[in-house]
């Protein structure tokens, strides 16, 4: 029992009832620097409660004093700007009740955020049984949309109407956190963020509180104005509270829901596993003492797994943390956080693992994921024809540019305007219209090279930006097989079409700074184009146009 208890890789204290210290384990004596036989009948409040309290208001201190189990504290020490957690509950040994204190430096967990992904606007994920809720903030009529998996979350029905406003949202959240969540908040909005998260509590419909990782996507209009925002409330509470009611110290972690282990440092067989671990990897003590835990990664090898260990091996880090993926006895897979660190277990030299399934993390990002791509595609692509829009065209004709004036490589525009499709849509409706866009569109793509772009950027009207060519002849060649092109037969339903088109062609030059500058330029030589009978292609000449202003 005591192997197991110092083995645990967290300061751990015996307090009598009157709340002095009776013994510590080995990280309890690393974290102040004193041996047991030093700490005993010492104050426990000054080796391990923030500084910044007397005795007389500390929290820990008064659970202490009054008999009160503490699930989960988090504190911090603003002296030695740390966060620790404690974890404060009743055992009986040989018969007699003692206070075990358990302090977890949480530091760093406070400092690493978890990267979001954008949310798909318009969708919302299928959270049953995920613990996690979905909202949706129109800031244009400042109304606010809860999914039934959010309600449902915080106790509500999942029909049951509430106010659809900021003020549901306003009056879950925890009064000590409210400010400062809504501060976060305004300053995201005046930075123009895409991303805004926090951690805070929010209040159970039965009046308890549950934690919650908040995470959103604000979308802005092109003056920076926010529109909405898309986010997702997920129930981290027994993450928060992760903690045990300990019968005794060699069994203080035995019923944690992570995954512990202990294995030996050198032949890495395991020596003991925890009830978590047992629920999840699906093997037996006896089974996994004859294995490692190279035996229960795939596609890992006994010589990574000790370049793994190698930083702890060295000394030169106290531990290690990592994600990777872990196989239980029936062969699924499923993806885990890892914190690893050296120990003394049974008088030997060992290392004990803390395991967390991240499974539905790793699953919802992946969907988030794609959803980004989805949006980011939806927002830079036409959505008739998906060719690039007038945003994505800008930002691919701006790097066009600069590549053309750093290489000394020629760059051509080609502003292309549909002859008289005004009339189809008249005549035939805009349905029919639409499908001939499409087929212009693949034709267009058909006659350029994979190195050059073909944008819609509305209408009837589409541009190609052509670059890294020898000769202003090549851009002539292009024009003329764009016209052949356009000028092929189209047919959409039980209709015929001929079409023509007219083409202006600008070239970059180091005069042109802007690209509105070169587009405008290839719009006049197209309507110079249209003047001359369409169906042809003119290059900018700035003699050639009347009345030219930029």
């Amino acid at each position: 029992m005591f192997d197991c208890y110092n083995a645990i890789p967290l300061p751990i204290v015996l307090l009598s009832d009157e709340g002095m210290i009776l013994h510590v384990n080995l990280m309890a004596e690393k974290h102040v620097g004193l041996k047991s036989s030093d700490i005993s009948n010492m104050s426990n409040h000054t080796l391990f409660h923030p500084s910044q309290f007397t005795v007389d208001d500390c929290p820990v201190c008064h659970a202490i004093d009054n008999a009160h189990a503490l699930i989960e504290l988090e504190i911090e020490d603003k002296h030695k700007k740390s966060v620790t957690k404690y974890s404060i509950n009743s055992v009986m040994i040989d018969a007699k009740e003692y206070i075990v204190q358990m302090c977890t430096d949480v530091t760093q967990a406070h400092k690493n955020v978890l990267q979001i992904q954008k949310l798909q606007e318009h969708s919302r994920l299928a959270l049953n049984g995920h613990n996690a809720g979905t909202w949706e903030w129109n800031f244009l009529d400042d109304s606010i949309y809860y999914s039934p998996e959010w309600k449902e979350m915080l106790g509500f029905k999942r029909d049951q109407n509430v106010d659809d406003t900021i003020h549901t949202w306003e009056a879950c959240v925890h009064p000590d956190e409210r400010e400062k969540v809504l501060k976060s908040l305004e300053v995201a909005l005046e930075k123009k963020q895409e991303k805004v998260e926090s951690i805070h509590r929010l209040k159970h419909n039965d009046g308890h509180w549950i934690w919650v990782l908040d995470r959103g996507i604000v979308t802005y209009d092109e003056r920076g104005k926010p529109l909405r925002m898309i986010g997702m409330d997920t129930d981290i509470t027994n993450q928060k509270l992760e903690q045990d009611k300990f019968e005794e110290r060699g069994k203080i972690l035995d019923n944690s829901r992570n995954e512990i282990y202990i294995f030996d440092a050198e032949s890495l067989q395991f020596l003991y596993l925890n009830q978590g671990a047992k629920n999840n990897i699906g093997y037996s003590c006896e089974e996994l003492t004859q294995l490692t835990p190279v035996d229960i990664k795939p596609e890992m090898t006994a010589e990574k797994f000790q370049d793994i260990l190698k930083p702890v091996i060295t000394n030169k880090q106290e531990h290690v943390a990592f994600s990777t993926v872990h196989q239980r006895k029936d062969g699924t897979n499923y993806y885990v956080d890892v914190y690893l660190q050296g120990t003394i277990y049974q008088e030997k030299k060992a290392y004990v693992a803390i395991i967390l399934d991240v499974t539905e993390r790793v699953k919802t990002e992946k969907k988030l994921t794609a959803q980004r791509k989805l949006l980011h595609h939806k927002a830079h692509h036409h959505t008739l024809t998906g060719l690039p829009n007038r945003l994505l065209f800008t930002e691919i004709l701006e790097e066009s540019m600069k590549k053309a004036l750093e290489q000394k490589t020629l760059l051509a525009l080609f502003f292309i305007d549909l002859d008289k499709f005004k009339m189809i849509n008249d005549q035939y409706g805009h349905g029919v219209g639409d499908d001939v866009l499409k087929i212009v569109a693949l034709r267009l793509k058909g006659v350029i090279r994979q190195r050059d772009t073909a944008a819609h950027i509305s209408g009837d009207e589409f541009v190609i930006i052509m670059q890294d060519f020898h000769t202003k002849d090549n851009a002539s060649v292009l024009a003329n097989k764009i016209l052949k092109t356009l000028r092929k037969p189209i047919r959409v339903d039980s209709y015929a079409f001929s079409l023509s088109g007219s083409i202006g062609i600008s070239f970059y030059s180091e005069d042109v700074k802007e690209t509105h500058i070169l587009l405008k330029q290839a719009d006049l030589a197209m309507y110079q184009a249209k003047n001359s009978g369409r169906d042809t292609f003119r290059y900018f000449n700035q003699d050639t146009i009347e009345n030219y202003s930029i």
